[in-house]
């Protein structure tokens, strides 16, 4: 086949999720890999919907002969992106993810992260694993500071500083309306467990917080709502329950993995508790509040600057909502630095995989 003699590379990050922030991320490296003539192979929770999606070969993630004897046979690993090496979401989550770069380095096929988020770790023995794991790798590229700092004190070694792979995608090129664009989650409770959707554990208090905040932005702006989904099936019932008591009214989105970034960009402002939200806004150069309920949030809200506004995402930080969008909102060419900043930054990922691939282009 005309596939015999490419070079093939498995991809182990989170594929075939309802989240677009993490289609996005597999999006880039398909491309990133397709531009250097690398064949990709995704490692996919719904290989159906990544080959449909993103139109590659995929395997089931629960197939771990098909999935060792694909990292046998590669011409390497990529691991990443996104926050793979944390274990916060799931005491499961460091060793299902590092699985994969395990058996890379058993069986002697060369791997390397890119567009990395590395922490929280809160074990010694999650400290002691990712170390014992990516020190094996060629280059372990990160997406912002924080990740890099925490990398180094565990004793990583080759750690490289990037930014989100998603940062690579075209700039949003679109009509900018008069609109805020608002893209929630549902509330993380106890710091850290994420509340599902449904509508009887939503907390009525926070969706209220909520609605009031975005009145008083609509009220001293002029400016209307439109809700944008990064995963539809969470983010949806909460942009409905807040549009619900809202006394405004506000529009909705339904987007795609081709339209996301267009949608979020044609805002004046962005309003962004999804992290993969507030990167679309900086990829249109839209200023922007973020909500911060994760560290990647703040994170990234540091490291774009001042056309970027952080506040927190809990019921009694909403009340500083109204003053931040009055604050950012001429910030555009803020933002704009920060993204020619970030992108040029994110281009440490293609020398990791230059190097690990050896250049074929």
């Amino acid at each position: 086949s005309d596939s015999a003699d490419r070079l093939v590379a498995v991809v182990s990050g989170w594929s075939g999720s309802t989240n677009l922030g993490d289609e996005l991320l597999s999006l880039a490296v398909v491309q990133k890999l397709k531009a250097r003539g690398v064949e990709p192979l995704l490692i996919s929770t719904d290989p159906s919907m990544t080959a449909a999606s993103l139109g590659v070969k995929s395997i089931g993630h629960t197939r771990w002969p098909a999935v060792t004897g694909a990292i046998r046979s590669a011409s390497a690993l990529i691991f990443g992106g996104g926050g793979l090496v944390q274990d916060v979401t799931s005491q499961l989550n460091l060793p299902y993810h590092l699985a994969r770069p395990r058996i890379a380095s058993a069986l002697r096929t060369p791997f390397s992260g890119i567009g990395l988020g590395i922490g929280p770790l809160t074990t010694r023995p999650a400290k002691l694993m990712a170390r014992r794991v990516l020190n094996k790798a060629r280059a372990v590229g990160v997406r912002d500071e924080a990740s890099a700092d925490l990398a180094r004190s565990l004793g990583i070694n080759d750690v490289v500083l990037g930014a989100d792979l998603a940062l690579c995608l075209p700039v949003p090129d679109v009509r900018i309306q008069d609109r805020l664009v608002v893209s929630l989650r549902p509330p993380v409770r106890g710091g850290w467990s994420p509340v599902a959707g449904r509508r009887s554990e939503l907390d009525d208090g926070w969706i209220a917080a909520a609605a009031k905040a975005l009145d008083a932005a609509i009220a001293a702006t002029g400016l209307s709502v439109h809700f944008v989904p990064l995963q539809t099936d969470r983010d949806d019932v909460v942009h409905r329950r807040v549009a619900e008591r809202m006394r405004s009214p506000s529009s909705h989105a339904s987007p795609t993995l081709g339209s996301v970034f267009d949608e979020i960009a044609s805002g004046r402002v962005v309003i962004a508790m999804r992290y993969h939200a507030a990167i679309g806004a900086l990829l249109g150069a839209r200023p922007a509040v973020l909500l911060g309920y994760d560290p990647k949030v703040d994170a990234l809200a540091a490291e774009t600057g001042s056309g970027f506004a952080l506040i927190g995402s809990a019921s009694a930080d909403f009340d500083r909502l109204p003053g931040a969008v009055s604050e950012v909102l001429g910030r555009a060419e803020l933002v704009e630095e920060g993204r020619d900043r970030l992108r040029g930054r994110e281009r440490a990922n293609d020398r990791i995989l230059d190097d690990l691939l050896g250049d074929p282009r």
